[in-house]
């Protein structure tokens, strides 16, 4: 038992080593550069398959199941409902808020990188910070307090590098509303369908 949460302590903290120096280089992980985000996430799935596989977690702690989708969607849907609304109206007082500039090429680059953030970046995002994160942490604490404000503090680390320190602060109280209701449901396809919602919304306000 001492030898397993050893092996599983090197583990975590070189996974968090690694996050640091990718997020360290804002050149390297620039929010334009989504390409090299995307061979990163397809990497860390692979990484994530491994691990999982090796440690055991089992698809109910991962919450890959359709066991109390609905009511966790509903739970969480008023207050996403909410913010995704204000967000143009926020855009328009506080621009400098949104100031990453992204300037696609095209109608078709847009729908493209609005694809990927769907299907690739924002699926990833969450079986990494809610799904293997809360039960990585879980090894070494049950508390609630401890499981939801450390992996948030981790999800919001991986979006520093956008250089916005609003979005930051922005990412970390997302974090806390998608692990209280990851913690409290166990379905990972609600926080997957929120992050996807909230992300195409915030890719709309920053284009410039």
């Amino acid at each position: 038992m001492l030898k397993k949460l050893i092996t599983n302590t090197y583990f975590f903290f070189g996974e968090l080593t690694f996050l640091a120096l990718i997020t360290h280089n804002e050149n390297f992980f620039f929010h334009q550069n989504y390409q090299i985000r995307i061979v990163i996430y397809v990497i860390s799935l692979f990484y994530l398959i491994f691990v999982i596989k090796l440690i055991g977690f089992s698809q109910k702690q991962l919450g890959l199941t359709k066991k109390d989708f609905l009511p966790s969607l509903k739970s969480i849907a008023p207050i996403i409902v909410l913010f995704i609304l204000i967000l143009p109206i926020i855009r328009l007082f506080y621009p400098s808020l949104f100031g990453l500039s992204l300037h696609p090429d095209s109608i078709w680059l847009i729908l493209l990188r609005g694809f990927y953030y769907s299907i690739i970046s924002a699926p990833v995002q969450e079986l990494i910070f809610r799904a293997y994160v809360v039960n990585r942490l879980e090894q070494f604490s049950l508390n609630r307090h401890f499981l939801i404000v450390v992996s948030s503090l981790i999800f919001a680390l991986a979006h520093w590098p956008f250089g916005s320190f609003p979005m930051v602060i922005s990412t970390f109280v997302l974090g806390i509303l998608l692990s209280v209701n990851f913690l409290k449901y166990r379905n990972i396809f609600t926080p997957i369908i929120v992050h996807s919602l909230v992300g195409l919304a915030l890719m709309l306000c920053i284009l410039q």
